[in-house]
């Protein structure tokens, strides 16, 4: 990637301290295992909904529920007047194999954090930190000409996150609309290291660091047509960012940062969705486009991007809402799955793609003003036939929402 170059959540939540801790969890990189892929442009684009939707394939943009906050469609949070917390995690383990072997590498971390509060009837204050592109990778390349050998390794881990901070307007039962300003931000830093085999020449390591901010919208909308069926969408809007990159090489000489600057293009998305809501049943679907195929540095496109596409379907199902039935009888049940084509293409111009199988599971506490969610995926990613790499992943998440009542008007 080495933008230096230009290459590339009778029991009461605490919520004074579950925030601050949410905070420090999720105010750092954006964190999965190694991938090669995750090397190119910017890295891999993270596609979060909540983890309710994570179980149900990654479906979600159509579907409202109290006590699952959506990350992608702000319009879709209904909280009912509670002020409401939300910390989501990651586990991810991935078996990376190439042409040249195999390595197996495991990451986990604080993904995601929604903070939403009841302003008035109709209005909600929605504050959010969630995932957009994430890198971590090490490639290593044994070369040899007349005079020496040696190994280069390069080792990378990043990514951008968004601070988002919006108003949500619900009209009745029917639809709600809700807008968000994006404070987008990340760091990178890679290193770069030769390995000589002979005792004469002297090992060197340089080392990068780039850090990249912008500002960006979001804007969604839900629309119940009945009962049984919602329509939703999404639209975030790109973002002109500004990554400045400081250099320290092998020999000891530095570069500033301010001497290396970069304009990003950070590209725009859109995404659809739809829910049926049965008695005990939930089924959805959403489509999602990036278009990465505009990503560019300085003004310039970069060749072999094309636009990130996700197909997403799941189902959910859970016997009782009513509060006072048997726990058993309200946990929820979901499974579901997702095809990906990601932005990176080969030099036959295919594009490189990802199959997943999720399954999950809904556990309410403290009756109604909590719930633990649960998914676990399984999929793969690229071909070594075609793209050099293939990724077996095992992915868990979990997230825990809590609320409590806030404002209660005094007679």
């Amino acid at each position: 990637m080495n933008f230096f170059s230009i290459d590339r959540m009778k029991h009461r939540i605490p919520f004074g301290p579950a925030l601050l801790a949410g905070l420090l969890l999720v105010m750092v990189h954006p964190a999965h295992a190694d991938s090669y892929y995750s090397s190119i442009g910017l890295g891999m684009p993270r596609y979060f909904v909540s983890t309710k939707a994570h179980g149900m394939g990654g479906a979600g943009l159509g579907v409202v529920d109290r006590m699952s906050l959506n990350a992608l469609n702000p319009a879709a949070i209904q909280i009912y007047g509670l002020t409401t917390l939300g910390v989501n995690l990651e586990y991810e383990y991935v078996d990376n194999k190439s042409q040249m072997g195999g390595v197996k590498t495991r990451n986990g971390n604080a993904i995601a954090m929604q903070f939403v509060v009841p302003v008035q009837k109709h209005v909600t204050l929605i504050s959010m930190l969630r995932p957009l592109v994430s890198s971590r990778y090490t490639l290593s390349f044994a070369e040899e000409n007349s005079d020496y050998a040696y190994t280069r390794t390069l080792k990378g881990n990043g990514g951008i996150n968004s601070a988002s901070l919006g108003l949500q307007y619900l009209r009745g039962e029917r639809w709600a609309a809700a807008a968000l300003i994006d404070f987008n931000f990340g760091s990178y830093s890679e290193e770069w290291k030769m390995d000589f085999s002979a005792a004469e020449f002297r090992d060197a390591t340089d080392l990068f660091s780039s850090y990249v901010w912008g500002l960006g919208f979001d804007l969604g909308a839900i629309y119940r047509i009945n009962k049984v069926l919602s329509l939703g969408a999404v639209y975030r809007s790109g973002s002109d960012m500004h990554l400045e990159t400081s250099a320290t090489l092998g020999n000891g000489f530095k570069i500033a940062a301010d001497s290396n600057k970069i304009d990003v293009k950070y590209p725009a998305s859109f995404g659809v969705g739809a829910s049926i809501n049965l008695k005990k049943w939930l089924f959805a679907a959403d489509f999602y486009n990036q278009s990465w195929r505009h990503y560019a540095l300085n003004g310039q496109k970069q060749p072999g991007f094309k636009s990130f596409q996700r197909f997403s379907a799941g189902v959910e199902f859970l016997e009782s809402r009513n509060p006072l039935e048997r726990y058993r009888r309200r946990i929820a049940l979901r499974m579901g799955g997702y095809y990906a084509r990601l932005p990176f293409s080969n030099d036959a111009g295919q594009q490189v793609h990802e199959t997943f199988a999720s399954f999950g599971i809904g556990l309410p506490f403290s009756v109604t003003v909590g719930q633990v969610d649960l998914a676990f995926e399984i999929g793969r990613r690229g071909d070594v036939a075609k793209f050099m790499y293939k990724d077996t992943i095992f992915r868990l998440n979990g997230s825990v929402v809590g609320s409590e009542r806030w404002f209660q008007r005094r007679y």
